[in-house]
């Protein structure tokens, strides 16, 4: 994998969340995750592109498992 050096911050998603919490990256599956708690909704980054999930109650974080 290729080593990204920026000298400025840069935008890679731009989303219209409420109240946009706890990203985190996961280096095994190279995903960033992430929860909109307001709205009831998770996202997860991945190569590029954003899958975006509604749930019917407040998230406030997501956490990786070990698969078995």
């Amino acid at each position: 994998m290729k080593a990204i050096i920026l000298n400025k911050p840069k935008v890679f998603l731009s989303l219209k969340t409420s109240l946009g919490e706890g990203p985190i990256w996961n280096h095994k599956t190279q995903e960033l995750s992430f929860v909109d708690i307001m709205n009831n909704k998770f996202f997860i980054w991945k190569k590029g592109k954003l899958r975006k999930y509604s749930i019917p109650f407040y998230i406030s974080c997501l956490l990786p498992i070990k698969k078995k």
